[in-house]
């Protein structure tokens, strides 16, 4: 199993449990997101359900930009006052020249919001740094 470090962790729902432990108290994305803007104070460990139906509500480059200002923004606090490892549960991840989610068959992008320090760490299982860059 793989070590959780802070960050932004993008794991295959088949793989919780396996690859990585099942931690964190499960949360939606909006109330998520709510945190983020609020700067609510959240458990050390989440596990955030719904991003692949927000992304892709999302897909046009202006919402990507919002999504990533509003969790650039949090960067800091994240990594001062709230929790260290945020899990995305998702269906399934492809990699071709970058990395996209597949939900209901439609390959969504996620690299955009999350930048460039978005890493594999494993077969459908993605890493991020609260600081995005």
């Amino acid at each position: 199993m793989h070590t959780l470090r802070p960050g932004y962790h993008f794991v295959e729902r088949r793989f919780i449990g396996h690859k990585i432990e099942d931690i964190g108290e499960p949360m939606s994305i909006v109330a998520f997101l709510r945190c983020l803007q609020r700067r609510t104070r959240l458990p050390r460990a989440v596990q955030v359900h719904g991003l692949e139906p927000l992304l892709a509500q999302m897909q046009d480059r202006e919402a990507g930009r919002f999504l990533r200002r509003l969790f650039a923004d949090a960067s800091d606090w994240l990594m001062q006052h709230s929790p260290s490892i945020v899990i995305f549960p998702v269906a399934r991840i492809t990699l071709n020249r970058k990395p996209h989610l597949i939900h209901d068959g439609q390959e969504l992008r996620f690299a955009h919001v999350f930048g460039r320090g978005l890493q594999q760490e494993d077969v459908g299982y993605f890493i991020a740094p609260f600081a995005l860059s």
